[in-house]
C-alpha cells in the first residue's frame, strides 16, 4: 500500500510483504535476494551464466483484475507457447 512521503523500501507493509515473500520462497527451497525496490526470487546455482539454466520468478505485489481477453491463452493455464522460451500464467499463492 503506497502512502505519501513513504518510499517502499521504508513502507512498513511492503517490508511486512517481503518478509512474507522471503519466508515463503525458502519454505519451497527457493533462494531469495532483497534488492530494495525489487525482491529476485530463484531455483539454481546463482552463479551460472545466462547461457546455463536457472528459473526466475517474476512477479509483483499489487492486485489486478484479469482481463482474459489481453492474453493469447487462458491467464490461469501455464502458456509455453505463445511467447518462445518464456513460460506465462496469471498465478498467485497465498501466503501463510
Amino acid at each position: 500500500m503506497a502512502k505519501k512521503g513513504v518510499t517502499v523500501v521504508n513502507n512498513l507493509i511492503h517490508i511486512a510483504f517481503k518478509q512474507a515473500l522471503k519466508k515463503q520462497a525458502q519454505a519451497l527451497g527457493f533462494d531469495y535476494q532483497d534488492q530494495g525496490y525489487i525482491v529476485i526470487i530463484g531455483l539454481g546455482d546463482t552463479s551460472l551464466t545466462q547461457s546455463e539454466q536457472r528459473i526466475g520468478v517474476v512477479t509483483h505485489g499489487d492486485v489486478q483484475p484479469v482481463d482474459a481477453s489481453k492474453w493469447a491463452q487462458s491467464p490461469f493455464k501455464l502458456d509455453d507457447t505463445s511467447e518462445q522460451g518464456k513460460l506465462l500464467t496469471h498465478a498467485y499463492f497465498l501466503m501463510q
